[in-house]
């Protein structure tokens, strides 16, 4: 009897000692379903993002095409204008021509395309039809043969010396197209007794010297405004510099404006005192 109450408790305890790891496999917990679905909505989405950045990519592909094709047809375009105007010499200077054929050329530089072979021809005709002078000082406001000629020191004016002993003074201009353009003389200076061989300006620009065979230099004040304070009146001869026995063929101010140096066909080259 001992023996059966000692072996039920034995079986009891056995029986105590196994129920917690029964209760332990009853409360398991299921598998998350939240993170499960969570990943996968990401992986959709993730899925659909790389359609969108692969339709994305296509679509620059040919806006970016599109834009090619519509860029190379203006530059083709530009290259039958430029064709048409070299042909018909609507424009005298040519610049219109040159224009439009280097716009077709560039557009296939800048973008790193092979050149086009009728663009790079019409620039080349382009060039070779264009005239070596970008104006032409007319002809018809000279009454002789033009002697010499220079620019002002800010380059927007021209001053040309004649064989009538005149004197013109251009100013300069830049159109749209990039031509030099003149138009009526601004002033005509007379003085000289005969041609004019040679004209300068000082280096502020404030005045212009000549050279004549008159056998004189002379030194003008620049017409190109209201004279200053005690200048003399804009565009007037300032000083007669007389001394040399034949023609004086140039002259020219120091680089400091103070003094001018001559030369003749008296042999001899002379230094004055510019003030």
């Amino acid at each position: 009897m001992a023996e059966r109450v000692e072996g039920l408790s034995q079986l009891e305890r056995d029986s105590t000692q196994s129920k917690p790891v029964q209760r332990k496999r009853h409360h398991e917990k299921p598998p998350n379903f939240v993170l499960i679905a969570a990943l996968v909505i990401a992986a959709i989405m993730t899925l659909f993002g790389l359609i969108g950045l692969r339709r994305y990519q296509g679509a620059r592909e040919q806006a970016a095409a599109v834009s090619q094709a519509l860029g190379q047809a203006n530059a083709r375009a530009l290259t039958a204008f430029a064709l048409y105007e070299t042909g018909q010499r609507d424009d005298p200077s040519g610049s219109l021509a040159l224009l439009l054929a280097r716009e077709a050329v560039l557009y296939f530089l800048d973008n790193d395309l092979p050149l086009d072979p009728e663009a790079d021809a019409a620039l080349r005709k382009a060039v070779d039809a264009a005239p070596p002078w970008r104006t032409t000082l007319s002809e018809q406001d000279h009454a002789d043969s033009v002697l010499a000629a220079t620019y002002s020191p800010d380059g927007r004016y021209i001053v040309t010396a004649n064989d009538d002993g005149t004197l013109r003074v251009w100013q300069i201009a830049t159109n749209a197209f990039g031509d030099t353009q003149a138009g009526q003389p601004i002033a005509t200076l007379e003085g000289h007794a005969d041609g004019v061989t040679s004209v300068a300006f000082s280096p502020n620009g404030r005045y212009i010297l000549t050279a004549g065979n008159d056998d004189t230099a002379r030194v003008w004040h620049f017409p190109r405004g209201p004279s200053s304070a005690g200048d003399a009146p804009t565009g007037h001869l300032l000083h007669s510099l007389e001394g040399h026995k034949d023609w004086v063929s140039s002259a020219a101010f120091s680089p400091d404006g103070r003094h001018i140096v001559t030369a003749s066909w008296d042999n001899t080259a002379r230094v004055w005192d510019a003030e």
